[in-house]
């Protein structure tokens, strides 16, 4: 007899448990109830694991359930399961870049201090043990800013832009006729499972 593990009010392990137990053990669902974990848990594992085929994770499924309805609810517990490390993770990754954006402002206003207490010095430029400080001038072009709208701009200064569908028009039109030119397709169907 398996040993419920229950513990009383008063501390010490339960018996209450020790007969039902038994008999769920006589009909092997304890066993089965087991091994179909255990089956669960390493079908889980798998779908973790990006070195397994898709061929593979199919092939075990089919072997772990039997019936359709067995399979589905299978499948939609490893999908909510994943769904939900999903958004785990993404609200992993949003505390961290939240956490970045602030070491990066953090970064700025450290150096602007160490800028402004340079410049209150007069020492632009300076050597220490560790580092070396100057304040110079950005790389690259000085930045352009255009003053007019496009239209006061003469024309040999602008890139002329490629024509684009306007969509909006052409479903339109699809409404009414056929067209060589397009067409419609239908939309897909999605699994929803809720």
């Amino acid at each position: 007899m398996r040993a419920c593990h229950c513990i009383g009010a008063d501390g010490r392990a339960c018996n209450r448990h020790a007969d039902y137990d038994l008999v769920l053990e006589e009909v092997g669902l304890v066993t089965g109830l087991y091994e179909l974990t255990e089956q669960y848990a390493d079908l889980q594992r798998m779908c973790y694991d990006p070195d397994v085929g898709r061929q593979v994770l199919r092939d075990t499924m089919e072997a772990v359930w039997g019936e359709i309805e067995d399979k589905a609810d299978g499948y939609a517990r490893i999908i909510m399961e994943m769904k939900a490390d999903m958004e785990a993770l993404r609200a992993e990754e949003r505390r961290m870049a939240a956490r970045r954006r602030m070491l990066e402002n953090r970064i700025g206003e450290l150096k602007e201090n160490l800028e402004s207490s340079m410049r209150a010095a007069g020492k632009l430029k300076f050597r220490t043990a560790a580092f070396n400080f100057s304040i110079q001038l950005n790389g690259g072009l000085d930045r352009l800013v255009i003053d007019a709208p496009l239209s006061g701009i003469p024309e040999e200064y602008l890139i002329p832009q490629p024509p684009k569908p306007d969509n909006e028009a052409i479903r339109a039109l699809l409404a009414k006729e056929k067209v060589r030119w397009a067409h419609l397709e239908p939309q897909k169907e999605r699994l929803r499972i809720s």
